[in-house]
């Protein structure tokens, strides 16, 4: 994994994301990372663009958003690193 990890967030960074779409969901974290039988999560935030390809996926530690300013950032430096147009319609 840790070969690959470089070449796919390469590769998703390059994605443009002129509408994106983000979504925070409880239940498929119930399924994953559990450690003594307790979720290690609390849920999962993912930002879709117009072509719902998955521009940003993030495991957040608690229920709570302030956990995505960071990464948001990042996305928002990645599209002016790339070229493409800043985000203009964000679908909830």
């Amino acid at each position: 994994m840790s070969y690959v990890k470089p070449h796919q967030d390469q590769a998703m960074s390059a994605i443009p994301a002129s509408a994106v779409c983000w979504d925070q969901s409880y239940k498929a974290i119930k399924y994953v990372a559990r450690l003594n039988g307790v979720r290690v999560f609390g849920s999962l935030w993912t930002m879709l663009n117009e072509h719902e390809q998955v521009r940003q996926i993030i495991f957040l530690a608690t229920q709570h958003l302030h956990h995505i300013e960071r990464p948001l950032q990042g996305v928002v430096r990645s599209l002016h690193e790339h070229g493409h147009p800043p985000i203009s319609l964000l679908l909830l």
